[in-house]
Protein backbone atom coordinates (compact mmCIF):
# COMPACT_ATOMS: atom_id res chain seq x y z
CA UNK A 1 0.00 0.00 0.00
CA UNK A 2 2.91 2.48 0.68
CA UNK A 3 4.18 1.63 -2.55
CA UNK A 4 1.29 2.64 -3.87
CA UNK A 5 0.86 5.79 -2.27
CA UNK A 6 3.94 6.55 -3.53
CA UNK A 7 3.15 5.91 -7.28
CA UNK A 8 0.42 8.41 -6.87
CA UNK A 9 2.35 10.94 -5.15
CA UNK A 10 4.42 10.80 -8.12
CA UNK A 11 2.21 10.92 -10.35
CA UNK A 12 1.12 13.80 -9.20
CA UNK A 13 4.41 15.73 -9.01
CA UNK A 14 4.76 15.07 -12.86
CA UNK A 15 1.17 15.97 -13.91
CA UNK A 16 1.92 19.75 -12.11
CA UNK A 17 4.74 19.97 -14.16
CA UNK A 18 3.04 19.57 -17.50
CA UNK A 19 1.22 22.08 -19.78
CA UNK A 20 -2.60 21.66 -19.85
CA UNK A 21 -3.76 21.42 -23.10
CA UNK A 22 -7.35 22.86 -23.74
CA UNK A 23 -8.42 21.07 -27.01
CA UNK A 24 -11.42 22.33 -28.54
CA UNK A 25 -14.35 20.64 -29.64
CA UNK A 26 -13.42 18.07 -32.42
CA UNK A 27 -14.61 19.83 -35.80
CA UNK A 28 -17.04 17.92 -38.41
CA UNK A 29 -14.83 18.38 -41.06
CA UNK A 30 -11.20 19.48 -41.62
CA UNK A 31 -9.80 20.58 -44.96
CA UNK A 32 -6.61 19.20 -45.95
CA UNK A 33 -3.38 21.60 -46.06
CA UNK A 34 0.35 21.66 -46.18
CA UNK A 35 2.50 23.62 -43.99
CA UNK A 36 4.46 25.53 -46.75
CA UNK A 37 6.25 29.09 -47.55
CA UNK A 38 8.48 28.93 -43.82
CA UNK A 39 11.91 28.07 -43.75
CA UNK A 40 12.23 24.79 -41.80
CA UNK A 41 9.05 24.60 -39.14
CA UNK A 42 6.11 26.52 -37.83
CA UNK A 43 4.97 26.68 -34.37
CA UNK A 44 1.48 25.15 -33.36
CA UNK A 45 0.47 27.13 -29.88
CA UNK A 46 -2.35 26.57 -27.55
CA UNK A 47 -4.09 29.49 -28.65
CA UNK A 48 -4.58 31.94 -31.85
CA UNK A 49 -1.58 34.45 -30.32
CA UNK A 50 1.87 34.64 -30.85
CA UNK A 51 2.80 34.86 -27.63
CA UNK A 52 1.14 31.92 -26.78
CA UNK A 53 2.52 28.28 -25.13
CA UNK A 54 4.44 26.37 -28.36
CA UNK A 55 2.73 23.22 -28.26
CA UNK A 56 4.92 21.63 -31.18
CA UNK A 57 6.84 22.32 -34.10
CA UNK A 58 5.72 21.23 -37.58
CA UNK A 59 8.10 20.93 -40.53
CA UNK A 60 8.13 22.97 -43.65
CA UNK A 61 6.05 20.21 -46.16
CA UNK A 62 3.70 18.56 -43.39
CA UNK A 63 0.61 17.44 -44.15
CA UNK A 64 -2.03 18.83 -41.86
CA UNK A 65 -5.50 19.83 -40.95
CA UNK A 66 -7.22 23.41 -41.07
CA UNK A 67 -10.31 25.28 -40.07
CA UNK A 68 -9.55 28.41 -42.40
CA UNK A 69 -11.27 31.66 -40.96
CA UNK A 70 -10.34 35.49 -41.86
CA UNK A 71 -8.10 35.63 -39.00
CA UNK A 72 -4.18 35.59 -38.62
CA UNK A 73 -4.30 32.13 -37.22
CA UNK A 74 -6.02 29.15 -38.81
CA UNK A 75 -7.17 26.23 -36.25
CA UNK A 76 -4.81 23.39 -37.14
CA UNK A 77 -4.76 19.68 -36.25
CA UNK A 78 -1.22 17.58 -36.84
CA UNK A 79 -0.29 13.99 -35.33
CA UNK A 80 -3.28 14.47 -33.22
CA UNK A 81 -2.53 17.62 -31.51
CA UNK A 82 -5.34 20.32 -32.07
CA UNK A 83 -3.96 24.21 -32.05
CA UNK A 84 -3.48 27.53 -33.47
CA UNK A 85 -0.93 27.99 -36.53
CA UNK A 86 -0.09 31.24 -38.66
CA UNK A 87 -2.52 31.05 -41.57
CA UNK A 88 0.55 32.78 -43.56
CA UNK A 89 2.10 29.40 -43.82
CA UNK A 90 -0.35 26.69 -44.18
CA UNK A 91 -1.04 26.32 -48.12
CA UNK A 92 -4.60 24.89 -48.56
CA UNK A 93 -5.18 21.74 -50.53
CA UNK A 94 -7.59 21.71 -53.67
CA UNK A 95 -10.75 19.72 -52.82
CA UNK A 96 -12.98 20.05 -55.93
CA UNK A 97 -15.22 17.47 -55.37
CA UNK A 98 -16.10 18.12 -51.14
CA UNK A 99 -18.05 21.56 -50.77
CA UNK A 100 -17.88 21.14 -46.82
CA UNK A 101 -14.27 21.08 -47.22
CA UNK A 102 -14.42 25.13 -48.80
CA UNK A 103 -13.84 27.87 -46.65
CA UNK A 104 -16.61 30.08 -45.88
CA UNK A 105 -16.36 33.54 -47.59
CA UNK A 106 -16.53 35.26 -44.38
CA UNK A 107 -19.66 37.28 -45.58
CA UNK A 108 -22.23 36.83 -43.62
CA UNK A 109 -25.69 35.75 -44.78
CA UNK A 110 -24.19 34.09 -47.94
CA UNK A 111 -22.61 30.50 -48.56
CA UNK A 112 -21.73 31.78 -52.23
CA UNK A 113 -18.40 31.37 -53.56
CA UNK A 114 -17.00 35.02 -54.73
CA UNK A 115 -14.36 35.46 -56.88
CA UNK A 116 -11.96 38.27 -58.46
CA UNK A 117 -9.49 38.90 -60.56
CA UNK A 118 -6.53 41.85 -59.71
CA UNK A 119 -6.24 45.06 -62.44
CA UNK A 120 -2.93 45.94 -62.31
CA UNK A 121 -0.65 45.61 -65.05
CA UNK A 122 2.00 43.87 -64.09
CA UNK A 123 1.31 42.39 -60.45
CA UNK A 124 -0.79 43.21 -57.36
CA UNK A 125 1.08 42.11 -53.87
CA UNK A 126 -0.12 39.33 -51.25
CA UNK A 127 0.62 40.12 -48.15
CA UNK A 128 0.16 38.42 -44.38
CA UNK A 129 -2.05 40.16 -41.77
CA UNK A 130 1.04 41.87 -40.21
CA UNK A 131 1.37 44.08 -43.54
CA UNK A 132 4.48 42.14 -44.99
CA UNK A 133 4.84 41.35 -48.95
CA UNK A 134 4.76 37.09 -49.20
CA UNK A 135 4.43 37.06 -52.95
CA UNK A 136 2.92 38.66 -56.49
CA UNK A 137 0.06 37.90 -58.32
CA UNK A 138 -0.56 38.15 -61.86
CA UNK A 139 -3.04 40.21 -63.75
CA UNK A 140 -6.12 38.25 -64.00
CA UNK A 141 -4.98 35.42 -61.65
CA UNK A 142 -8.35 33.63 -60.22
CA UNK A 143 -8.38 34.75 -56.47
CA UNK A 144 -11.34 33.29 -54.21
CA UNK A 145 -12.84 36.16 -51.87
CA UNK A 146 -12.10 35.11 -47.57
CA UNK A 147 -13.38 38.07 -46.03
CA UNK A 148 -12.73 41.59 -45.65
CA UNK A 149 -10.44 43.92 -43.44
CA UNK A 150 -10.70 47.36 -43.92
CA UNK A 151 -8.73 48.88 -47.28
CA UNK A 152 -7.57 44.83 -47.45
CA UNK A 153 -9.24 41.80 -48.78
CA UNK A 154 -8.23 38.21 -47.79
CA UNK A 155 -8.23 35.71 -50.71
CA UNK A 156 -7.17 32.28 -51.71
CA UNK A 157 -5.08 31.97 -54.46
CA UNK A 158 -7.23 29.30 -56.97
CA UNK A 159 -4.40 28.29 -58.58
CA UNK A 160 -1.98 27.21 -55.52
CA UNK A 161 -4.67 27.38 -52.27
CA UNK A 162 -2.31 30.03 -50.87
CA UNK A 163 -4.10 32.68 -49.05
CA UNK A 164 -3.16 36.33 -47.65
CA UNK A 165 -3.87 39.76 -48.18
CA UNK A 166 -4.21 42.17 -51.30
CA UNK A 167 -5.45 45.71 -51.78
CA UNK A 168 -9.40 45.98 -51.92
CA UNK A 169 -8.76 49.18 -54.61
CA UNK A 170 -7.00 46.23 -57.39
CA UNK A 171 -9.18 43.83 -57.39
CA UNK A 172 -12.18 43.23 -59.79
CA UNK A 173 -15.28 41.35 -59.30
CA UNK A 174 -15.71 38.22 -61.61
CA UNK A 175 -19.12 37.81 -62.88
CA UNK A 176 -20.66 40.81 -62.10
CA UNK A 177 -21.13 43.14 -64.95
CA UNK A 178 -21.55 46.83 -64.68
CA UNK A 179 -21.58 47.91 -68.21
CA UNK A 180 -22.97 51.31 -67.64
CA UNK A 181 -20.11 53.46 -66.49
CA UNK A 182 -20.08 56.05 -65.57
CA UNK A 183 -23.26 56.28 -64.06
CA UNK A 184 -25.30 59.65 -64.88
CA UNK A 185 -28.68 60.94 -64.04
CA UNK A 186 -29.98 59.61 -67.69
CA UNK A 187 -28.98 56.26 -66.50
CA UNK A 188 -30.68 56.16 -63.29
CA UNK A 189 -33.98 56.91 -65.04
CA UNK A 190 -33.27 54.08 -67.71
CA UNK A 191 -32.64 51.65 -64.80
CA UNK A 192 -35.48 52.78 -62.95
CA UNK A 193 -37.75 51.69 -64.86
CA UNK A 194 -36.62 48.22 -65.40
CA UNK A 195 -36.60 48.12 -61.62
CA UNK A 196 -39.91 48.63 -61.69
CA UNK A 197 -41.01 45.41 -63.27
CA UNK A 198 -40.52 43.79 -60.25
CA UNK A 199 -43.55 44.48 -57.95
CA UNK A 200 -42.22 44.83 -54.88
CA UNK A 201 -40.07 47.95 -56.36
CA UNK A 202 -41.93 51.68 -56.32
CA UNK A 203 -40.42 55.16 -57.10
CA UNK A 204 -41.16 58.49 -55.44
CA UNK A 205 -39.87 62.17 -57.05
CA UNK A 206 -39.13 63.70 -53.51
CA UNK A 207 -38.35 67.53 -55.12
CA UNK A 208 -37.58 69.07 -58.20
CA UNK A 209 -33.99 70.64 -58.30
CA UNK A 210 -32.81 74.41 -59.19
CA UNK A 211 -31.86 72.67 -62.46
CA UNK A 212 -35.02 70.99 -63.34
CA UNK A 213 -34.11 67.36 -62.34
CA UNK A 214 -35.98 65.10 -59.28
CA UNK A 215 -34.77 63.82 -56.49
CA UNK A 216 -36.58 60.13 -56.94
CA UNK A 217 -36.46 57.83 -53.98
CA UNK A 218 -37.00 53.82 -54.47
CA UNK A 219 -39.36 51.58 -52.04
CA UNK A 220 -38.55 47.66 -52.13
CA UNK A 221 -41.03 45.93 -49.55
CA UNK A 222 -44.62 46.96 -48.52
CA UNK A 223 -45.20 50.24 -47.86
CA UNK A 224 -47.54 49.61 -44.35
CA UNK A 225 -44.60 47.16 -42.74
CA UNK A 226 -43.56 47.86 -39.51
CA UNK A 227 -40.09 48.95 -40.28
CA UNK A 228 -38.07 51.09 -42.75
CA UNK A 229 -34.66 51.59 -43.36
CA UNK A 230 -33.76 54.30 -45.34
CA UNK A 231 -30.43 54.64 -47.46
CA UNK A 232 -29.48 57.90 -48.73
CA UNK A 233 -26.44 58.25 -51.64
CA UNK A 234 -24.83 61.07 -53.90
CA UNK A 235 -25.66 63.61 -51.76
CA UNK A 236 -22.07 65.21 -52.96
CA UNK A 237 -21.48 65.77 -56.55
CA UNK A 238 -18.35 64.09 -57.23
CA UNK A 239 -19.21 60.70 -55.40
CA UNK A 240 -20.64 59.41 -58.44
CA UNK A 241 -20.06 55.60 -57.55
CA UNK A 242 -22.47 56.29 -54.62
CA UNK A 243 -25.53 56.53 -56.72
CA UNK A 244 -24.42 53.18 -58.98
CA UNK A 245 -24.12 51.64 -55.25
CA UNK A 246 -27.53 52.89 -54.69
CA UNK A 247 -29.83 51.48 -57.34
CA UNK A 248 -27.64 47.90 -56.89
CA UNK A 249 -28.27 47.73 -53.36
CA UNK A 250 -31.95 47.11 -54.87
CA UNK A 251 -30.67 45.20 -57.71
CA UNK A 252 -29.48 42.83 -54.54
CA UNK A 253 -32.60 42.51 -53.26
CA UNK A 254 -34.74 41.28 -56.36
CA UNK A 255 -31.90 39.15 -56.98
CA UNK A 256 -32.07 36.87 -53.39
CA UNK A 257 -35.71 38.08 -52.29
CA UNK A 258 -34.11 36.99 -48.95
CA UNK A 259 -36.35 35.41 -46.33
CA UNK A 260 -37.43 36.60 -42.57
CA UNK A 261 -37.38 40.57 -43.64
CA UNK A 262 -41.17 41.11 -45.13
CA UNK A 263 -41.87 43.02 -42.88
CA UNK A 264 -39.16 45.77 -43.48
CA UNK A 265 -39.75 47.79 -46.61
CA UNK A 266 -36.32 49.58 -48.08
CA UNK A 267 -35.72 53.57 -49.03
CA UNK A 268 -32.97 54.47 -51.41
CA UNK A 269 -32.27 57.98 -52.26
CA UNK A 270 -29.42 56.40 -55.23
CA UNK A 271 -29.08 60.26 -56.02
CA UNK A 272 -29.42 63.40 -54.06
CA UNK A 273 -27.98 65.65 -55.93
CA UNK A 274 -28.36 64.88 -59.62
CA UNK A 275 -27.90 68.54 -60.79
CA UNK A 276 -24.26 68.62 -59.16
CA UNK A 277 -23.30 65.10 -60.43
CA UNK A 278 -24.29 66.78 -64.05
CA UNK A 279 -21.15 69.21 -63.03
CA UNK A 280 -18.50 66.65 -61.91
CA UNK A 281 -19.32 64.56 -64.81
CA UNK A 282 -19.55 67.80 -67.57
CA UNK A 283 -18.72 70.87 -65.36
CA UNK A 284 -21.25 73.72 -66.23
CA UNK A 285 -22.25 72.82 -69.64
CA UNK A 286 -23.80 69.90 -67.80
CA UNK A 287 -26.52 72.63 -66.35
CA UNK A 288 -29.68 73.51 -68.68
CA UNK A 289 -30.42 76.69 -67.00
CA UNK A 290 -27.86 79.00 -68.10
CA UNK A 291 -27.96 81.30 -65.28
CA UNK A 292 -27.22 78.81 -62.94
CA UNK A 293 -24.80 77.51 -65.23
CA UNK A 294 -23.02 81.01 -65.71
CA UNK A 295 -23.14 81.50 -61.95
CA UNK A 296 -21.22 77.99 -61.65
CA UNK A 297 -18.91 78.21 -64.35
CA UNK A 298 -17.75 81.28 -62.62
CA UNK A 299 -17.16 78.83 -59.54
CA UNK A 300 -14.94 76.82 -60.98
CA UNK A 301 -13.10 79.50 -62.73
CA UNK A 302 -9.77 77.38 -63.43
CA UNK A 303 -10.79 74.69 -60.95
CA UNK A 304 -11.40 71.09 -61.83
CA UNK A 305 -15.27 70.73 -62.14
CA UNK A 306 -14.92 67.01 -61.70
CA UNK A 307 -14.22 67.76 -57.91
CA UNK A 308 -17.60 69.55 -57.58
CA UNK A 309 -19.57 68.22 -54.25
CA UNK A 310 -22.41 71.28 -54.30
CA UNK A 311 -25.84 71.59 -55.57
CA UNK A 312 -26.44 74.06 -58.99
CA UNK A 313 -26.86 76.92 -56.85
CA UNK A 314 -23.21 76.38 -55.01
CA UNK A 315 -24.70 74.90 -51.78
CA UNK A 316 -22.95 71.69 -50.19
CA UNK A 317 -26.00 70.03 -49.14
CA UNK A 318 -23.95 67.83 -46.45
CA UNK A 319 -23.52 71.17 -44.66
CA UNK A 320 -27.15 72.40 -45.01
CA UNK A 321 -29.03 70.53 -42.28
CA UNK A 322 -30.21 71.80 -38.91
CA UNK A 323 -27.55 70.40 -36.86
CA UNK A 324 -24.63 72.55 -36.05
CA UNK A 325 -25.24 74.60 -39.01
CA UNK A 326 -24.78 77.84 -37.15
CA UNK A 327 -21.23 77.31 -36.32
CA UNK A 328 -20.09 76.26 -39.79
CA UNK A 329 -17.71 78.43 -41.57
CA UNK A 330 -18.61 78.37 -45.35
CA UNK A 331 -20.35 80.96 -45.82
CA UNK A 332 -19.77 82.05 -49.58
CA UNK A 333 -21.54 79.65 -52.64
CA UNK A 334 -19.28 78.03 -54.58
CA UNK A 335 -17.71 74.20 -55.53
CA UNK A 336 -18.00 73.08 -51.88
CA UNK A 337 -18.45 73.78 -48.11
CA UNK A 338 -21.18 76.26 -48.63
CA UNK A 339 -23.76 75.66 -45.84
CA UNK A 340 -26.45 78.08 -47.57
CA UNK A 341 -28.62 80.72 -46.13
CA UNK A 342 -30.42 79.12 -44.03
CA UNK A 343 -30.78 75.02 -42.91
CA UNK A 344 -32.55 73.14 -45.48
CA UNK A 345 -32.86 75.94 -48.03
CA UNK A 346 -31.98 73.63 -50.79
CA UNK A 347 -35.25 71.72 -52.07
CA UNK A 348 -32.24 68.39 -52.26
CA UNK A 349 -32.05 68.51 -48.00
CA UNK A 350 -35.19 69.71 -47.38
CA UNK A 351 -36.86 66.41 -49.49
CA UNK A 352 -34.94 64.11 -46.81
CA UNK A 353 -36.22 66.19 -43.93
CA UNK A 354 -39.74 65.58 -44.76
CA UNK A 355 -39.30 62.24 -46.27
CA UNK A 356 -37.53 61.23 -42.90
CA UNK A 357 -40.05 62.86 -40.92
CA UNK A 358 -42.85 60.77 -43.10
CA UNK A 359 -41.86 57.31 -42.23
CA UNK A 360 -40.02 57.84 -39.34
CA UNK A 361 -37.44 55.22 -39.81
CA UNK A 362 -35.88 52.40 -37.83
CA UNK A 363 -32.54 53.32 -39.20
CA UNK A 364 -30.63 55.73 -41.94
CA UNK A 365 -27.41 54.64 -43.48
CA UNK A 366 -25.59 57.56 -45.74
CA UNK A 367 -23.27 56.76 -48.09
CA UNK A 368 -20.42 58.68 -49.12
CA UNK A 369 -17.22 58.07 -50.84
CA UNK A 370 -14.02 57.47 -49.89
CA UNK A 371 -12.31 56.65 -46.88
CA UNK A 372 -13.37 52.98 -46.27
CA UNK A 373 -14.64 54.01 -42.70
CA UNK A 374 -18.14 54.16 -40.86
CA UNK A 375 -18.82 57.24 -38.98
CA UNK A 376 -21.24 56.60 -36.44
CA UNK A 377 -20.46 58.92 -33.19
CA UNK A 378 -22.23 62.17 -32.02
CA UNK A 379 -25.65 60.32 -31.22
CA UNK A 380 -28.02 61.93 -28.60
CA UNK A 381 -28.02 59.59 -25.56
CA UNK A 382 -31.74 58.09 -26.01
CA UNK A 383 -29.93 56.15 -28.92
CA UNK A 384 -26.08 56.35 -28.55
CA UNK A 385 -26.20 52.47 -27.65
CA UNK A 386 -27.94 51.70 -30.52
CA UNK A 387 -26.54 53.88 -32.93
CA UNK A 388 -22.90 51.88 -31.61
CA UNK A 389 -24.82 48.64 -32.11
CA UNK A 390 -25.82 49.60 -35.68
CA UNK A 391 -22.03 50.63 -36.59
CA UNK A 392 -20.84 46.87 -35.16
CA UNK A 393 -23.53 45.43 -37.19
CA UNK A 394 -22.46 47.25 -40.68
CA UNK A 395 -18.67 46.83 -39.57
CA UNK A 396 -19.35 42.82 -39.90
CA UNK A 397 -21.25 42.80 -42.78
CA UNK A 398 -18.54 45.69 -44.84
CA UNK A 399 -15.36 44.63 -43.19
CA UNK A 400 -15.30 48.38 -42.65
CA UNK A 401 -13.76 49.85 -39.46
CA UNK A 402 -15.76 52.14 -37.45
CA UNK A 403 -14.05 55.30 -36.65
CA UNK A 404 -12.91 56.26 -33.30
CA UNK A 405 -13.14 60.43 -33.70
CA UNK A 406 -14.97 62.52 -35.61
CA UNK A 407 -13.49 65.85 -34.59
CA UNK A 408 -12.40 66.66 -38.16
CA UNK A 409 -15.66 65.70 -39.46
CA UNK A 410 -17.61 69.37 -39.83
CA UNK A 411 -21.50 69.22 -38.50
CA UNK A 412 -24.40 70.36 -41.15
CA UNK A 413 -24.72 66.56 -42.42
CA UNK A 414 -27.85 64.51 -42.81
CA UNK A 415 -26.40 61.91 -40.46
CA UNK A 416 -25.44 64.70 -37.88
CA UNK A 417 -29.27 66.03 -38.40
CA UNK A 418 -30.84 62.26 -38.11
CA UNK A 419 -28.67 61.45 -34.86
CA UNK A 420 -29.11 64.63 -32.64
CA UNK A 421 -32.40 65.53 -34.09
CA UNK A 422 -34.75 63.47 -35.19
CA UNK A 423 -32.89 60.62 -32.48
CA UNK A 424 -33.05 57.49 -35.42
CA UNK A 425 -30.10 55.53 -35.05
CA UNK A 426 -27.71 56.52 -38.46
CA UNK A 427 -24.11 55.98 -39.64
CA UNK A 428 -22.35 57.37 -42.94
CA UNK A 429 -20.20 55.04 -44.54
CA UNK A 430 -17.67 56.09 -46.76
CA UNK A 431 -16.93 53.89 -49.26
CA UNK A 432 -13.75 52.99 -51.94
CA UNK A 433 -9.81 53.77 -50.97
CA UNK A 434 -9.11 55.14 -54.23
CA UNK A 435 -10.46 58.26 -55.32
CA UNK A 436 -14.05 59.93 -54.82
CA UNK A 437 -15.38 59.10 -58.00
CA UNK A 438 -14.55 55.87 -58.24
CA UNK A 439 -13.53 53.68 -61.34
CA UNK A 440 -15.46 50.44 -62.35
CA UNK A 441 -12.43 48.47 -61.24
CA UNK A 442 -12.73 49.99 -58.15
CA UNK A 443 -16.55 49.71 -58.03
CA UNK A 444 -17.11 46.28 -58.90
CA UNK A 445 -15.07 45.05 -55.66
CA UNK A 446 -16.62 47.61 -53.66
CA UNK A 447 -20.20 46.26 -54.40
CA UNK A 448 -19.34 42.59 -53.17
CA UNK A 449 -18.95 43.94 -49.68
CA UNK A 450 -22.54 45.46 -49.86
CA UNK A 451 -23.82 42.70 -51.18
CA UNK A 452 -25.63 41.12 -47.52
CA UNK A 453 -25.80 45.03 -46.14
CA UNK A 454 -29.57 45.31 -46.68
CA UNK A 455 -30.82 41.75 -45.36
CA UNK A 456 -27.91 42.18 -42.55
CA UNK A 457 -29.26 45.52 -41.34
CA UNK A 458 -32.91 44.09 -41.43
CA UNK A 459 -31.94 41.36 -39.36
CA UNK A 460 -30.49 43.96 -37.08
CA UNK A 461 -33.45 46.34 -37.02
CA UNK A 462 -36.08 42.94 -36.02
CA UNK A 463 -33.88 41.96 -33.47
CA UNK A 464 -34.09 45.46 -31.60
CA UNK A 465 -36.56 45.50 -28.26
Amino acid sequence: MPGCVLVFALIAVFALQLPIVTLAEEPTAWQPATIAYCDEWVSLRSQPSKSAERLMKIPLGAEVGVIPSAGEFYQCKYLGMTGFVLAEYVKLARVESDESAVPSTGIPGSDEQLYVVPHVKEYLTLKNQAGKAIDRIGPHERLRVLGWSGDQCMVERVSTGQTGYVHSGYIMAEGLSYARWPYDYDTLLNELEQLKQNRLVRTESLAETPDGREVIAIQYGDENASHHILVQCAMHAREIMTSRLGADLIWMLTDTCPDGIEDVCFHIVPLDNPDGMEIALHGAAGLRDQELASAVKKWIGKGDYRQWKANARGVDLNRNFDAGWDKLTGRTPGSKRYRGPFPHSEPESKALVDYTERYHFDCTISIHSYGGTIYWLGAAAAIKAQTKSLSERISVLTGYPMATTESNVEKGGFKDWAVEVAEIPSVTIEIGCMDSAGSLEEYSGIALRFRNLLPGVAQWVLNQP
